[in-house]
């Protein structure tokens, strides 16, 4: 199988792990442990693999020219990244937020497009007005008595700077991937990243009693620490040594597919009108912006 092959089965991977974490985490906050301190458990357990797996071995050097970058790599793609996402989804619904996901190659473009390594042309701007459009009514339209209506709304908006601070990430680690191993660049992006998380996170954590756990949620923590964050950053980093920001933003369109149909089939979730809409917007506007734009490598994404 070669690499190419290799990293879209890695993409594919990681986006079921995605898609299922929106039910699952769901079944942890808020009744056993609020946002911050699942994201601090997370960052903690995720440190301390990553560390572990290069026991023996030697470090790779970095340039230290990209420390800066890394640093925002754990930023964006760690403290921002996690803290927006857990935070929103435990406000919002798994549809909706996997919805709301879907907006990432959209941003991804207009990245690209400000930093000069992809031109905009009037499909691509089409496609970005289609797609606001769908997630601005779908934060807007959120289901439910009043009060439930504001706060599946700001989840919404939390889940798409979510989005926007991922899309960040993709674009400033795709040069890393270029000069370092995946491991090395998913190193020390969480370390960087633990610092910034336990500022907020850690405070939360400390006041959360984890001994009234049941056994079944620590399953739950378990799935979020290894299978969304320590596999799926590590699959997301080797993928983009292959493809490029992009392509890997693209992949995204499955997460609503996987976590509509998981979270349907236990009862924690149904659909709407609304939201079957403004998905369709959304991915109009991803089909006009990204399908096009990918069947190229972009010279010098990052």
């Amino acid at each position: 199988m070669n690499p190419r092959t290799l990293a879209l089965v890695a993409l594919a991977t990681v986006n079921v792990f995605y898609g299922l974490n929106y039910t699952i985490a769901q079944g942890i906050m808020p009744a056993y442990m609020h946002a911050p301190g699942l994201i601090t458990l997370r960052a903690i357990g995720a440190v301390v693999v990553f560390w572990l797996l290069l026991v023996g071995q030697k470090l790779e050097r970095v340039d230290p020219k990209d420390w800066f970058r890394i640093a925002a790599c754990g930023l964006f793609g760690v403290a921002l990244n996690q803290t927006l996402f857990f935070w929103g989804l435990s406000l919002s619904t798994p549809i909706n937020s996997a919805v709301m996901m879907t907006s990432t190659p959209i941003m991804v473009l207009l990245l690209s497009a400000l930093l000069g390594l992809e031109a905009l042309n009037l499909r691509k701007i089409s496609g970005i007005f289609l797609g606001a459009f769908g997630a601005i009514w779908l934060i807007l339209s959120a289901p439910g008595a009043e009060g439930f209506e504001a706060k599946a709304s700001f989840g919404n908006t939390l889940i798409l700077l979510n989005a926007l601070s991922y899309s960040i990430y993709l674009v400033l680690s795709k040069p890393l991937m270029r000069k370092y191993k995946p491991i090395t660049v998913i190193r020390y992006v969480f370390t960087f990243g633990l610092p910034m998380t336990l500022v907020f996170g850690l405070p939360d954590l400390l006041h959360t009693d984890l001994t009234i756990i049941p056994l079944d949620v620590w399953g739950r923590v378990a799935y979020v620490i290894i299978g969304v964050t320590i596999l799926a950053y590590f699959l997301n980093l080797f993928a983009l040594q292959h493809v490029n920001a992009s392509l890997v933003s693209m992949f995204i369109y499955g997460q609503p597919l996987v976590a509509g149909l998981y979270s349907i089939s236990v009862g924690k979730d149904h659909l709407t009108w609304i939201t079957l809409a403004c998905a369709s917007f959304i991915f109009v506007g991803v089909y006009l912006v990204a399908f096009k734009s990918t069947k190229r490598q972009t010279k010098g994404q990052s």
